[in-house]
């Protein structure tokens, strides 16, 4: 007779199905926390996907905490803190890591590039492991992307951009970013074909409607195109402002004053301080002859944060209607000053990718961005120029006259910094 029989026979099968209920509670017991961990891996692989990293971090130091020796799961959360931006947390968990040491080195070496971007042996480095078809590719790719972006250094950025599309022609990521910035270099047709392929890829990304709404109001404004991708993104977003003021502009441009004013007034409704479409609309009230309205919006306008230029001409144009030759004259020399810098904004933007690596057309646009009172656009180039030259002497004068300008104690550290660096310069000459 078995055990088991013996068991049952002596017992009764109800003891049975207890001992059974306990055996298959304490195996419960013990594999409940792998369970768990596979759950949160799943998810923070799904979140990393969408470039959820909030999410995907999350999930992934619940495990960590768990498992303070997993060290393949505490490389991946450095590796999304870093993704996220939060570098300091990112040094610290991969200084805690013990995973394998070629694969720890790349991602001190992604850590560095993301930040500062590419640049002499690094850069070479890099771009070898690339055409290698190194097992990490992606990872390179994203990080230097994002490095060379935040540097400035577009023409490298457009270059890493192509080969991460080839390489990986399904990767939403690389396909969108590649589309933002032709579209920022006004290569509109390159741009529309990497937004319709994103499409294919994700078709649950509905902004890229919007994306390619404006895409058509700016390549030889095809107003009714437009208003079609507003209307598909406004289907997922009843209320969204900028589409509602992408679709006045399109029906401004086909003379519809009254569906335009209409969609501006939805505009304003969703978000009252939208300088742009109080300009729009001061321009139709003028085209209505009311050039009274008109100047009462560009009022309004002046306090939020619009182009110079155009509001310029439009009060310009306003007062000449009323009669105001002294005024009209003063606002006329602003926006002809105004119109003179974007115009050579805009040809020294369409330069970059033909004439990459130089500091001079770098520093040049920041220059352009402080005249245009847009000094936020104006660090960010003078940096790109020093990214292209660290001794490059106009840039670190510049940005220390930029620092010094506002009052919190980092920004006069920063002024101090590049005015010491820019006088050394000066003595080495």
């Amino acid at each position: 007779m078995s055990i088991k029989s013996q068991l049952a026979s002596v017992f009764g099968r109800p003891f049975l199905l207890v001992v059974a209920m306990a055996a298959f509670g304490f195996a419960g017991w013990h594999l409940w926390p792998v369970w768990e961990d596979h759950r949160r891996w799943r998810n923070a692989e799904e979140a990393l996907e969408r470039r959820d990293f909030a999410v995907a971090i999350n999930h992934l130091k619940e495990i960590v905490e768990r498992n303070p020796k997993d060290s393949q799961s505490r490389f991946m959360l450095a590796r999304t803190l870093r993704r996220a931006g939060k570098y300091d947390d990112a040094k610290l968990e991969l200084r805690r890591s013990d995973w394998v040491s070629d694969i720890v080195q790349l991602e001190e070496q992604l850590l560095h590039v993301q930040q500062l971007g590419t640049r002499g042996p690094i850069r070479d480095g890099l771009k070898a492991a690339l055409f290698a078809k190194h097992p990490d590719e992606r990872a390179i790719l994203e990080a230097i992307v994002m490095g060379d972006r935040h540097v400035l250094d577009l023409d490298h950025a457009a270059m890493w951009l192509n080969i991460w599309v080839d390489h990986f022609p399904e990767d939403w990521t690389g396909r969108q970013w590649r589309a933002e910035l032709m579209e920022s270099f006004k290569h509109f047709d390159e741009a529309k074909t990497d937004y319709l392929k994103l499409l294919q890829l994700k078709p649950e990304k509905t902004e890229v409607y919007r994306r390619l709404g404006f895409l058509a109001l700016a390549d030889k404004s095809q107003f009714a195109e437009a208003e079609d991708w507003f209307q598909k993104y406004l289907k997922h977003h009843t209320d969204d402002a900028e589409s509602w003021f992408g679709i006045a502009r399109s029906r401004s441009g086909r003379g519809e004053t009254e569906g335009a004013i209409a969609a501006l007034e939805k505009t304003l409704a969703a978000q009252p301080a939208h300088g742009e479409a109080m300009l729009l609309m001061a321009s139709l009230r003028l085209e209505m002859a009311q050039p009274a309205e008109s100047l009462r919006w560009l009022e309004k306008a002046k306090s939020t944060r619009t182009e110079v230029g155009k509001l310029e001409y439009q009060l310009f144009q306003v007062y000449t209607r009323l009669g105001n030759a002294m005024e009209a004259a003063k606002h006329e020399a602003k926006f002809k000053r105004s119109r003179q810098l974007t115009q050579e904004l805009d040809q020294s933007l369409g330069q970059l990718l033909k004439e990459p690596g130089q500091p001079e057309r770098h520093h040049r646009i920041g220059e352009l961005y402080v005249a245009l009172e847009r000094d936020q656009d104006a660090e960010r180039w003078f940096l790109g120029a020093l990214h292209q030259d660290q001794r490059y002497r106009p840039s670190h004068l510049a940005l220390a006259e930029l620092y010094a300008r506002r009052t919190d104690a980092d920004s006069g550290y920063q002024a101090e910094l590049h005015r010491r660096v820019a006088e050394k310069l000066a003595e080495k000459k």
